[in-house]
């Protein structure tokens, strides 16, 4: 029975489920999803049909600008699709007369799901989305935009420091300048009384006496005896 108290108690904190209800947008959490005041009670409500780029991919900071600048703070009409959990998965009409949904497809800022979009009123949105694509608004001028189910956060890769050796710095070699000693002056007086240089004597020259030759004899012939 407590149990069955309890239930009701919470049942009656949650809109109708299955009936349309108006809330005032007290956060954008993001460019698809987003928390409305219901009479006192905080509710997260989730964009249907579409998907808008995360927080960390490119455009998705601008999808959570343009749903701020478009329903932040003011009153929105929210058409219930199914519960997700704690979140109602809604169309949100602003001024009963356009919806998030419209807005964001039509400013290139956010997929329309092909698959899971089924109401009759996703085909007007992916025709925006195609006018958005074919007109290179928002996220569809990029080249190769990757859908937010898709997309992985790199891992961040941290860096280490690089150390760089100073230099030491070189040694200084400090060259003397060397004065050269000038000579003593001589005096004129000093160059006159210097004494000659000695001269060097001539080397004899050995003179040879004439000798004389011998004298031949002559030679006799012995005479013969008689």
């Amino acid at each position: 029975m407590r149990a069955f108290l309890v239930a009701c108690f919470l049942a009656l904190q949650m809109p109708f489920a299955f009936a349309d209800w108006e809330g005032v947008v007290e956060e954008v959490v993001s460019g698809d999803t987003m928390k409305v005041n219901y009479e006192g009670g905080l509710y997260y409500v989730r964009l249907y049909g579409v998907a808008s780029p995360k927080l960390s991919q490119p455009y998705g900071a601008a999808a959570k600008e343009a749903v701020s600048n478009l329903v932040l703070g003011r009153s929105v009409d929210v058409h219930r699709m199914y519960a997700d959990g704690n979140t109602d998965v809604a169309i949100v009409y602003v001024h009963d007369q356009y919806s998030v949904q419209a807005h964001l497809a039509g400013a290139g800022l956010a997929w329309v799901h092909s698959g899971s979009c089924t109401d009759e009123i996703c085909t007007s949105w992916q025709s925006m989305q195609q006018q958005a694509r074919d007109a290179s608004y928002g996220l569809w001028a990029s080249a190769n935009p990757v859908a937010p189910w898709n997309w992985k956060v790199q891992p961040t890769v941290k860096k280490k420091p690089v150390v760089v050796k100073k230099k030491k710095p070189a040694k200084r070699i400090v060259r003397r300048r060397v004065t050269p000693v000038a000579a003593p002056a001589v005096s004129a007086a000093e160059v006159t009384a210097a004494p000659s240089p000695i001269a060097t004597p001539t080397p004899e020259v050995a003179v040879k006496k004439a000798v004389p030759s011998p004298v031949q004899t002559p030679v006799v012939a012995p005479e013969a005896k008689p």
